[in-house]
């Protein structure tokens, strides 16, 4: 009996071994490429002007996410994101200071209309 309590004892930690070694990291790549998917699934479009990584930090230079209809739409535009690996498996994201944002839409009449914010935090 005793010799199948210390198997029993060794499968468990085993067991919990390797759940620890399964746990999955992201990257910076992934967690930006998993948002562009998103927002693609949406009927949305993310453009980037550039991609460089810094180290650890991927940064996204003139990012712009929108979307187009025959009524309107928006465009949000987003001058420098970036994406750092904190290194215990997560991201950590800083988004810009202020983001410019463009609503546009037609009335009734078929008139034209935009509003510009900014969203700053």
């Amino acid at each position: 009996m005793g010799h199948w309590k210390h198997v029993g004892s060794g499968a468990l930690a085993a067991l919990l071994l390797s759940g620890t070694a399964a746990t999955a990291e992201l990257t910076a790549e992934q967690v930006w490429q998993s948002w562009v998917d998103y927002y693609a699934g949406l009927g949305q479009t993310i453009t980037e002007g550039s991609r460089a990584m810094d180290g650890d930090t991927l940064v996204i230079s003139n990012a712009s996410v929108g979307t187009s209809t025959p009524e309107g739409g928006f465009t949000a535009n987003l001058p420098e994101l970036r994406l750092r690996e904190v290194g215990d498996g997560s991201v950590e994201v800083t988004f810009p200071a202020a983001m410019p944002i463009k609503i546009t839409g037609k009335n009734e009449t078929g008139t034209v209309g935009e509003v510009d914010m900014s969203v700053v935090q």
